[in-house]
């Protein structure tokens, strides 16, 4: 191999270096995992948990209802 291709190889390697640093970076300031303000509120999302339930209609049911031993 001749000093040309090497170093045009090892110039594309550190853009591609450089680009994925760049991306962590920007990722890293974005990022809100692991803080504290991550967290979320059970006051917040208390009215969620009947409103769960309630988004779903309820089954017709066809029919005597089967009888289910418990023991």
């Amino acid at each position: 191999m001749s000093d040309t291709n090497g170093g045009g190889r090892k110039s594309s390697t550190d853009e591609v270096r450089l680009e994925l640093v760049d991306l962590r970076e920007r990722l890293a300031a974005t990022s809100d995992a692991g803080r504290p303000d991550a967290v979320i509120d059970p006051a917040e999302t208390r009215s969620w948990i009947p409103r769960g339930p309630r988004s779903v209609p309820r089954p017709v049911r066809e029919g005597r209802r089967r009888f289910i031993d418990t023991w």
